[in-house]
Parts: structure tokens; C-alpha cells; sequence
């Protein structure tokens, strides 16, 4: 609520940045594997963006597309500790 505040404040100049944490953990107790693997998304927004091109592929999700990338990463992982 505080960034919001400041945001409408300077008219968008300061940026309002927020973070989402993902935290993916693949367990197997018969092989005792865990591997636990943490990532922070970041997005900023101020009236700047709005004058900004888009590069490609840069309008889809980041956030989804990270923990896609995460949860292959720990199941990639999972694979090689297994062997």
C-alpha cells in the first residue's frame, strides 16, 4: 500500500517495484533426494513504461515461465543426484 502511495505521489516517476518468491522442492524418501530451489521475480512499473517498446516475446508471463524453468531445473537435478 506504501509504494502505491509514493507511486501517486511523484506521478510515477519512482518506480513501484514488486517481488515474487517461488520456492519448488522435489522430495523422493525412497532414494532420500530433496532438492530445494528458490527464485525472486521482480517487475517495476512508472509512467517511463509506458514510453518503452516492448521487446518480443516480453508480454507473456515472466512469472510463469520462471517457475517453469525452476521446476525443470530441480527435476533436472532430482535426475542426476538419483543416478
Amino acid at each position: 500500500m506504501g509504494s502505491d502511495i509514493a507511486n501517486i505521489i511523484t506521478l510515477g516517476i519512482v518506480p513501484k517495484i514488486r517481488y515474487d518468491d517461488v520456492t519448488i522442492t522435489y522430495i523422493d524418501p525412497k532414494k532420500d533426494i530433496t532438492v530445494t530451489k528458490n527464485l525472486r521475480v521482480s517487475t517495476a512499473k512508472s509512467w517511463f513504461h509506458l514510453f518503452m517498446s516492448n521487446p518480443e516475446n516480453m508480454e507473456g508471463s515472466w512469472f510463469g515461465r520462471a517457475e517453469s524453468n525452476l521446476l525443470r531445473s530441480v527435476l533436472d537435478e532430482a535426475k542426476v543426484i538419483a543416478k
